[in-house]
């Protein structure tokens, strides 16, 4: 399959880079130069390379015998990846974003129809237990643990109160509004990124494909050796995350045990 080539942009990513510094081209059209060129990995002088670098034994299992591959540990990011990078480290969040189009907005589901609610919270999230010939409050603001591990109001009533709410249907024109306001939030962001970071994302990409061009992160693996990486790899990084940073393994001990108390309180509800 061919790749389409631009007559008035650069064919090779050095002259890319070149002319990105140099102002003679924007990022948009670097980004544009770039997705024109083809796959580094079809390119003669990697593929030479790589075959220079394949050994006879395999880095992972010793062994000797049968194909051996040779096995990325990096890979170059894409260039919309490197640029939600760059705005989160400098804070240009999509959060803001939608949170000022919320205000903006100003709206709420209207309130149209009368509902029964819990007296202590006056949430209508509530259900009639036939049984027991109560109701029971699902309500998000209370301390009492769901068994799906949630904190609900669970206040028990004989009789609710009414009040007025958002009917379902007042209810799917208000989620409509929020995705309108997400989606006019999210290209609103998505511009600020692209004038604030397009230049420096492309850069980095740039020296990115440079650092896998030059094979450093590639390793002689067995073929058996390279399914299971790819496979279970992020295991393996986890493991070596918990091993080097206290902080991860803080974290995943606490996650741990709530989850664990979690279970008991279930435990000890049922019995």
């Amino acid at each position: 399959m061919g790749f389409k080539r631009l007559s008035n942009l650069p064919v090779n990513r050095q002259k890319i880079k070149d002319d990105l510094l140099s102002g003679a081209i924007t990022a948009k059209q670097a980004g544009e130069a770039l997705s024109n060129l083809p796959p580094i990995w079809q390119s003669a002088k990697w593929k030479k390379k790589r075959d220079e670098i394949i050994g006879n034994v395999c880095a992972k299992c010793g062994m000797s015998e049968g194909v051996m591959v040779a096995q990325h540990h990096w890979h170059p990011r894409k260039i919309r990846d490197i640029m939600y990078c760059l705005a989160q480290d400098a804070g240009v969040l999509l959060e803001f974003f939608i949170e000022e189009e919320r205000r903006c907005a100003g709206f709420e589901a209207e309130a149209d129809i009368l509902r029964e609610c819990c007296p202590k919270c006056k949430s209508v999230s509530v259900t009639y237990r036939k049984k027991a010939q109560t109701w029971i409050c699902h309500g998000s603001t209370g301390s009492v643990m769901s068994r799906r591990g949630l904190r609900v109001c669970g206040h028990v009533f004989e009789k609710p109160e009414e009040i007025m709410a958002p009917s379902k249907q007042a209810k799917r024109v208000h989620a409509e509004q929020k995705r309108q306001v997400y989606d006019k939030a999210k290209a609103r962001w998505w511009a600020e990124v692209e004038v604030r970071f397009a230049r420096q994302a492309v850069l980095i990409s740039l020296d990115e494909s440079e650092r896998y061009l030059s094979l450093v992160d590639v390793k002689t693996y067995c073929k058996k050796c390279a399914f299971k990486e790819d496979k279970f790899g992020w295991q393996e990084e986890l493991r070596e995350m918990i091993t080097s940073d206290p902080e991860v393994a803080k974290l995943l001990a606490i996650k741990e045990m709530y989850f664990q108390t979690l279970k008991q309180i279930g435990n000890e509800s049922h019995s």
